[in-house]
């Protein structure tokens, strides 16, 4: 991939396609698309267009076929029909995961792609007892980084592969959790979603499976100032085997997941300051919840419910040996601590901005004006 948001061809030739059990014949290229979002469509021609229009006329899915297995599903997006003949052209959007290959089959390594990472000085290695994951800069990778800042959208900068620790095969279903669990992580140090894409187990060097499933990648946009620093990689890997633990239970895995989420919401500026300011506080409460009443019981779980959202925001803080103190670069910001009583830390600023946005009577909005202004 040389450029930024350059269509990928996955396959071109024939494709059989199932509607009811009836099989249409095409000849079609596979293509994974970048924009306006990553997907993956199939584009071609077919002479049984009368069972396409069936499809479209119950707004249903078409199976995509490899030697009778399906390994996805379609949606046609358009379809041009010559008339009287039943010659057409037509697009779609597989709307599935989309595996190619034996999916039955372990396999003894895992090699995937990573657009849109952050930059990384050197291999990114992330070792536990289970797995070995490394992750290298691809060829020109600077130069691509270049590119994708003038151009936005999504390249691939990264090339990885998996393989087991225990001298064990993987199942296409380990694949499955650990990428996922990957993927948070990314999240985590990437402060935007990225995924490892374009996955495919190898026995030896033969390629058993290919999965050319869009993960959740985000566009570039700008770079997001995150907590490793800059480059570095000292200290990821305690911290991914930790993380990779974690994950294992099934209540602190969903407590990751949510929490990310809000994380890489309010990093993406998705409803502005204004919601970035709300989802971060969500993610905060959940995180004083899960680690000071769920796991370490310093609070039960009814006196927690009398606490004020600053000082939960508080005393994570104070968990985490973070000062509340507002930065004196955070100009404005000091100053409304000063104009307004009982706002003197960090936590007390956000959660009385957040208050006057969530609760908007009359009173609250002007006073979130005055801030605004």
């Amino acid at each position: 991939m040389a450029l930024p948001n350059e269509p990928i061809e996955i396959h071109k030739g024939s494709v059989n396609l199932r509607y009811n059990n009836e099989v249409i014949a095409t000849t079609s290229g596979i293509v994974f698309k970048w924009l306006p979002q990553p997907c993956v469509q199939i584009k071609g021609t077919t002479d049984n267009a009368h069972i396409m229009q069936k499809a479209i006329g119950a707004n249903s899915k078409l199976e995509v076929l490899q030697e009778n297995s399906v390994v996805g599903e379609v949606m046609i997006t358009n379809l041009t029909t010559s008339i009287p003949s039943d010659f057409s052209s037509f697009s779609s959007k597989i709307l599935s995961q989309i595996v190619f290959g034996n999916k039955n089959q372990s396999v003894d390594l895992i090699r995937f792609e990573v657009s849109n990472l952050r930059n990384f000085n050197g291999r990114l290695a992330l070792c536990n007892d289970d797995y070995e994951i490394t992750i290298d800069k691809n060829q020109n990778s600077e130069n691509l980084r270049k590119k994708l800042k003038d151009e936005g959208g999504y390249i691939l900068l990264y090339s990885g592969k998996i393989v087991s620790q225990k001298n064990t095969s993987i199942t296409f279903e380990e694949c499955e959790n650990l990428c996922d669990c990957l993927s948070h992580f990314f999240f985590f140090l990437n402060g935007r979603r990225c995924s490892p894409l374009f996955r495919r187990g190898f026995s030896g060097e033969t390629e058993v499976w290919a999965d050319y499933t869009p993960y959740f990648t985000d566009p570039y946009q700008y770079d997001v100032s995150t907590w490793p620093q800059a480059f570095g990689t000292d200290g990821l890997n305690e911290i991914w085997v930790k993380f990779h633990q974690l994950w294992q239970d099934e209540s602190e895995r969903d407590v990751l997941k949510t929490a990310l989420h809000w994380y890489v919401e309010a990093n993406s500026n998705a409803g502005f300051v204004e919601g970035s300011l709300t989802m971060i506080q969500n993610a905060l409460e959940l995180l004083f919840s899960w680690i000071m009443v769920e796991k370490l019981h310093y609070i039960n779980d009814g006196d927690s419910e009398k606490i004020p959202a600053s000082s939960k925001i508080g005393i994570i803080l104070a968990y985490c040996k973070i000062k509340p103190e507002i930065p004196p670069t955070l100009i404005e910001l000091t100053k409304l601590s000063k104009s307004i009583k009982d706002v003197n830390t960090g936590p007390e600023a956000i959660t009385y901005i957040r208050n006057k946005i969530v609760h908007p009577k009359r009173k609250n909005r002007e006073q979130f004006r005055k801030i605004t202004n």
